[in-house]
């Protein structure tokens, strides 16, 4: 099974998605193509520029307490995905010394005019995965996040978007649901091998620093601009 065939035949396990949830992909696609051209748009006006951009980090004493809370709750949202991953072990924070931080663009690089359209690759995770709503949401923050970086290597684009989508999409259901498919199911539903996803899962948690937490208002905001 390949990400250019975009067929797969059902078994007596999968869950069968309701029309709603088939909908709201189809505004999750739409939003994320939006982010793309942002992000393309943006690195061809950058295209000849030299020089990185400097973000200054001031965090204040007033920010301590949401801090400790934001820390304690991520902490926990990566032991769950440690714990539920399929025999490929994710490293926690504690555990970063010892990984590269320089992650393989080429991993996240399909062919965009061989592959499935963003919708119909959505529409698929739907009908065989069924991540539901939430573990959708999960994503756009995620994906938002990664096209706000600076200097980082990969960025959501028509190129990286599936693969991005397959390994963000795997964590966003570990965190979201209490039942949901192995790392082998959802490589099968991904079109890719299961070595690939889970080089996929640990790189988007390298990306995103290991910073899974999402508060309530985040998850709120992207959801309006998900349905308006």
């Amino acid at each position: 099974m390949t990400l250019e065939e975009g067929t797969m035949e059902s078994g007596p396990l999968w869950r069968k998605a309701s029309t709603d949830t088939v909908a709201f992909a189809g505004f999750v696609a739409k939003w994320l193509n939006g982010v793309i051209a942002e992000v393309e748009k943006e690195a061809e006006e950058n295209e000849n520029k030299d020089g990185h951009e400097i973000i200054s980090d001031n965090v204040g004493d007033n920010n301590k307490d949401t801090n400790n809370e934001r820390d304690s709750t991520q902490n926990r949202l990566l032991e769950r995905v440690r714990l539920l991953n399929d025999n490929s072990p994710v490293l926690l924070k504690s555990d970063e010394d010892e990984h590269s931080a320089k992650i393989p663009k080429e991993i996240f690089e399909s062919n965009p005019d061989k592959i499935i359209s963003l919708d119909a690759y959505l529409e698929r995770f739907v009908k065989f995965a069924n991540p539901g709503v939430e573990a959708f949401v999960l994503l756009c923050v995620y994906v938002r996040r990664l096209a706000k970086l600076p200097n980082i290597v990969v960025r959501p684009t028509r190129k990286t978007i599936h693969r991005m989508v397959a390994g963000l999409l795997l964590i966003c259901a570990k965190l979201a649901l209490e039942s949901y498919f192995t790392n082998v199911h959802h490589s099968k539903v991904a079109g890719l091998k299961m070595a690939e996803v889970n080089k996929l899962e640990l790189a988007c948690l390298d990306l995103l620093e290991y910073d899974l937490y999402v508060s309530d208002e985040e998850m709120s905001e992207l959801l309006q601009e998900l349905m308006y």
